[in-house]
């Protein structure tokens, strides 16, 4: 958020406002650590796709390359989610594509 907040600043863009407000001083989680991980993945999953978006609608070299590094970095963090996941036994295995050979045999 800060590399985006500092070029939107130079450009005299506004920029997105912090959600820390929105922080608690609970230690106890009202949500199950599962629907947690289970929200977090499809965070995830929609940060890259609108960073996608983003890098497609750009036409500032400067901002597109932050859009790539961030992707990067996402999908680096989505992939210890999956880890977590696959460890505590709520995902088996991340989705696969389908065996096309294999369904040619039949």
């Amino acid at each position: 958020m800060k590399q985006f907040t500092e070029l939107l600043s130079e450009a005299d863009l506004p920029s997105p406002r912090l959600l820390d407000a929105y922080v608690t001083n609970s230690t106890i989680s009202p949500f199950s650590d599962k629907l947690m991980m289970y929200h977090t993945s499809t965070a995830v999953t929609i940060a890259i796709d609108n960073c996608g978006a983003g890098l497609s609608m750009s036409f500032r070299s400067d901002v597109a390359v932050e859009f790539s590094q961030l992707i990067g970095r996402i999908g680096k963090y989505g992939k210890d989610g999956i880890r977590i996941m696959i460890e505590q036994g709520w995902m088996e295995e991340p989705p696969m594509a389908t065996d096309r050979k294999k369904l040619a045999e039949k």
